[in-house]
C-alpha cells in the first residue's frame, strides 16, 4: 500500500516537472515574442496550465497523508519547494501579463473598426467571461467541499470527546471501588490475625505437650536404640526444621518419620464478620449475583438452579427498570448521527431546489431574449413595410406628373398623404374614434338626424320624373359641348389648396 502510494507521488511530481517547464518557456520565449490577440491568448494558456499544477499539487497534498512517517518528512521538503516554484511562476506571468497589456493593445483597440474585429473582440470577452465563470463554480465547490469536511470532523471531534468523557468517569468509578475494596481487604487481614494468634498458640502448645508425650513413651520403650538414632533425633529435635513428605525419596522416608498434619483455622463467625465489614452497598443491578433455594447436591443442576436463577434475575431487573432486550424496531446506532443526516438530506434538498431556481431563471432568460428578438424583427418589419409603401406612392406621384389635375386627383393625393401621416403617428397612442360607441348603436337604431317625417311620400319632383319607367320615346340627344384640350386650370381645387396650406405649416 505504501509502495503503491510512493509511485502515485512520484507520478504527481513528474506531472508538475512537465507543466512547471511548459509554463517557463511560454513566459519565457513564447509571450515576448508575440503581441496583440496571440499573446492574450498565449497568457490564458498560460494561466490554464497554472491552474492544471495547481490541481497536481492539492492531489500531491492528499496523497501525502497515505505516505508513512520515514518518507513524509521528506515529501513534504520537496511540497514546499514545488509550491514556492509555483508561486514564482506565478509572479513571472502577472510580470509579462503586465507587459503585455500597454498601449499597443489599446491602439489596436482603437484601430480596428470593421465587423471582423469587433465580432473577435466579441467572442474573446465571452470566452473570458466563461472562463471565470467555470473558475468561480469551481471555487465555489472546492470551499463547499472544504465546509462539509470541517462540519463532519467537528462531530466526529465531538463524538470522540463525549467516549472519552465517558471512559473516565467509568475509569475512576472503578478506581474508587477497588481503593474502597482494597481497605475492606486490609481490615479483614488485621482482624484475622488479631483473631487467629490466640488460636494458634494454643494449638501449637497442645500440639507441643503432645510430642513431649510421645517422646517419652519412645524413649522408655526404646532406650537400647543406636547411638546414631539418637544422635540423628537430638539433631532433629535441635533443628526443629519441617520437611515436605512429598519431597523425601523412598529410601529417605524411615519408619521414625513423624507425619505432622497442617492446622487450619475455619473460624466462621470471624469471617462471616469480615464478609459483613467489606461487603457494598451495592444495588442488584450492579452485581447482578442470586442464591438458589435448591440444594446444592441435585441430580440435574442445570435444569433446576439455573432455570430458578434465570427466573429471579428476569423478575429483579424488570423491577429495577433497566432494559435488557432490545425492542421489536431496533435497529444499530449508525456512524453519522440523525440529525447529522438530517442535515445532509436538507443540503442536498437545498442544492436540488437551487439548481432548479437556476435552470428556471436562465430559461426565463432564454425565453426573453427571444422575445425581444421576435420583437425586434417585427418592428424591422413594419419600418421595412412603411419605407417601401412611402418609396411606392412616391414613384406614383412622380408617374402622375404632366397629367391634367383634377379633383378626383387632388382627393386621392391628399388621401394618401393623410395615410402616411397617420403611419407616422407613433403606434402606441390610440386613434380617437369621431362617435361613441353608444351613439353610433343609438344612430343605427333611431336615425341619425335630418327630416324624418314624409320620407317616402312623393312630390312634386318625383311625380314629373318619369326615367324610372323606360317608355319608348326617343333618347335625348347628347351636349354638343366639349371641352377644350390641353386648357389648365388659373385657380386650383379647394382641396389642392388645403393641402398645400397644411404643407406651409
Amino acid at each position: 500500500m505504501n509502495a503503491g502510494g510512493s509511485d502515485l507521488f512520484e507520478s504527481y511530481e513528474q506531472d508538475f516537472s512537465q507543466v512547471a517547464r511548459s509554463i517557463e518557456v511560454i513566459i519565457n520565449s513564447t509571450i515576448p515574442s508575440q503581441s496583440g490577440e496571440k499573446r492574450k491568448t498565449t497568457i490564458r494558456a498560460a494561466e490554464r496550465e497554472i491552474e492544471e499544477a495547481d490541481e497536481i499539487i492539492a492531489q500531491m497534498e492528499m496523497e501525502l497523508l497515505n505516505l508513512p512517517q520515514s518518507s513524509r518528512s521528506r515529501c513534504q521538503a520537496k511540497m514546499r519547494s514545488y509550491k514556492s516554484s509555483l508561486d514564482k511562476l506565478k509572479r513571472d506571468l502577472k510580470r509579462a501579463s503586465s507587459r503585455a497589456s500597454g498601449p499597443t493593445d489599446r491602439e489596436e483597440l482603437l484601430a480596428g473598426t470593421n465587423g471582423t474585429d469587433l465580432d473577435s473582440a466579441s467572442l474573446d470577452q465571452r470566452a473570458r467571461l466563461l472562463s471565470g465563470t467555470e473558475l468561480l463554480a469551481d471555487s465555489s465547490r472546492r470551499l463547499q467541499d472544504s465546509h462539509r469536511i470541517a462540519l463532519e470532523t467537528e462531530t466526529i471531534g465531538a463524538n470522540v470527546l463525549e467516549d472519552i468523557r465517558r471512559q473516565r468517569d467509568q475509569i475512576l468509578h472503578t478506581r474508587n471501588t477497588l481503593m474502597e475494596a482494597d481497605s475492606y481487604i486490609d481490615k479483614a487481614q488485621r482482624t484475622l490475625k488479631e483473631e487467629g494468634s490466640g488460636s494458634s498458640e494454643q494449638e501449637y502448645t497442645r500440639q507441643d505437650s503432645e510430642e513431649e508425650e510421645e517422646e517419652e513413651s519412645i524413649t522408655q520403650n526404646n532406650q537400647e536404640s543406636d547411638d546414631s538414632d539418637s544422635v540423628s533425633s537430638e539433631e532433629e529435635g535441635e533443628d526443629g526444621e519441617e520437611v515436605a513428605l512429598d519431597d523425601l525419596s523412598d529410601q529417605e522416608i524411615d519408619e521414625d518419620i513423624i507425619p505432622q498434619q497442617h492446622v487450619t483455622i475455619n473460624n466462621k463467625s470471624a469471617l462471616k464478620k469480615i464478609q459483613q465489614e467489606i461487603k457494598l452497598d451495592l444495588p442488584w443491578i450492579e452485581t447482578q449475583v442470586i442464591t438458589s433455594s435448591e440444594p446444592i447436591v441435585i441430580k440435574d443442576i442445570n435444569n433446576d438452579q439455573a432455570l430458578e436463577a434465570a427466573t429471579e434475575g428476569r423478575k429483579k431487573v424488570v423491577e429495577s427498570g433497566v432494559m435488557f432486550s432490545r425492542p421489536d424496531d431496533y435497529f444499530a446506532e449508525m456512524v453519522k448521527s440523525d440529525e447529522h443526516m438530517t442535515k445532509v438530506r436538507q443540503k442536498l434538498i437545498n442544492e436540488e431546489q437551487m439548481i432548479k431556481v437556476s435552470e428556471d431563471a436562465k430559461r426565463q432568460r432564454e425565453l426573453k431574449k427571444f422575445s425581444k428578438k421576435v420583437q425586434i424583427e417585427r418592428l424591422q418589419e413594419r419600418q421595412k413595410q412603411k419605407r417601401e409603401d412611402l418609396e411606392k406612392i412616391k414613384a406614383m406621384k412622380k408617374k402622375r406628373k404632366g397629367v391634367e389635375d383634377t379633383a378626383v386627383d387632388d382627393d386621392f393625393e391628399i388621401a394618401l398623404e393623410e395615410a402616411a401621416a397617420e403611419d407616422d403617428r407613433p403606434p402606441n397612442k390610440k386613434q380617437k374614434t369621431s362617435k361613441k360607441s353608444k351613439r353610433t348603436y343609438k344612430d343605427s337604431k333611431f336615425g341619425f338626424g335630418g327630416k324624418k317625417r314624409h320620407a317616402k311620400t312623393n312630390t312634386a319632383e318625383s311625380s314629373g320624373d318619369l326615367t324610372v319607367f323606360g317608355g319608348g320615346g326617343k333618347p335625348m340627344k347628347k351636349s354638343s359641348f366639349k371641352p377644350k384640350k390641353n386648357v389648365t386650370k388659373t385657380r386650383p381645387g379647394k382641396a389642392r389648396r388645403q393641402a398645400s396650406r397644411n404643407k406651409k405649416r
